[in-house]
This record gives C-alpha cells, sequence and structure tokens, in this order.
C-alpha cells in the first residue's frame, strides 16, 4: 500500500532481501540513481549483488574481491576497486571495473601501477551526468568522464 505522499508504506508491506552465504557482512548498499530501475546494489568483501526491490530477488551477483565501491547518483552505473595479485612493481597493484546495472561484466577496466586509495561519482557541470573522480596512492586525482566512456 501507498502512504499519502505516494511511497510504499514500509510496515505494510516488509521486504527480506536475502544473501548467501551468511558468513559475509554486507560493507556498501547503494540505491540505483535512475527512477527507472528499482535495483539496490550491494557490497562485501567477496561479492558484489544486485536486486530487483519489487521482487525482493537477487537479479545478479558477482564474486569479485571488493576493496572500495562506488554509486552513481545519477544514473545507472557503480565501480569497484580490486587488489591485483603482483609480483613486480611494474605490474598493475590495482583495478577499477565500472559496471551498469543492469550487466554483471564491466563495461570498462582501467588497471593502475598505483594504488587507488579511494573514489566517488561526481556530479560534471551539465548536472544530470557524473564523472569518477578516483584517488590514487601518489595523491594525484585522476578523472574518468564523458571521454573515457565511463
Amino acid at each position: 500500500t501507498l502512504n499519502e505522499d505516494g511511497i510504499p508504506d514500509i510496515d505494510a508491506d516488509p521486504r527480506i532481501l536475502s544473501h548467501s552465504p551468511t558468513n559475509e557482512y554486507i560493507t556498501s548498499v547503494s540505491f540505483t540513481g535512475s527512477t527507472e530501475s528499482p535495483l539496490v546494489i550491494t557490497s562485501s568483501s567477496r561479492c558484489v549483488h544486485v536486486w530487483n526491490v519489487i521482487t525482493g530477488s537477487v537479479w545478479w551477483s558477482a564474486r569479485m574481491k571488493v576493496r572500495e565501491f562506488a554509486a552513481d547518483p545519477l544514473g545507472e552505473n557503480f565501480a569497484v576497486i580490486v587488489n591485483l595479485a603482483t609480483a613486480a612493481e611494474s605490474t598493475p597493484q590495482c583495478a577499477v571495473a565500472i559496471f551498469e546495472v543492469s550487466k554483471p561484466v564491466p563495461k570498462r577496466v582501467f588497471r593502475f601501477k598505483h594504488d587507488v586509495l579511494a573514489m566517488s561519482f561526481v556530479p560534471v557541470e551539465t548536472g544530470d551526468q557524473s564523472a569518477l573522480v578516483l584517488l590514487a596512492k601518489n595523491l594525484e586525482f585522476i578523472v574518468l568522464g564523458e571521454s573515457e566512456s565511463v
């Protein structure tokens, strides 16, 4: 049922979104920025899950060692930072994978020789799109925007 503002009444229609295995703790939760897709994205240290809020079911999930997670507040993209196993300093240390919420395969993967410490989607001047801003361990900001087809 809906309340007087047209918002679903949580007490009247409770939803439980379960995931497995039970020994994983969800570290990030985000709704998609799009009003057209009623999806929730969650991450743990070992997995990403995308739920359909209407059906309460997992739409897709992918196993990966998630170190950081960021969701685009204006669209249907999200990004994860994953560590890469490396034997030499000349090889990449981490990767940033950018996903569309509807697909379990990343649409872009960027590999970095310097560790990426943090990231966030930031709205650009037009106000209807976001750029992904990364902070590297060498204190360099890296902006991935429209030119990189984020």
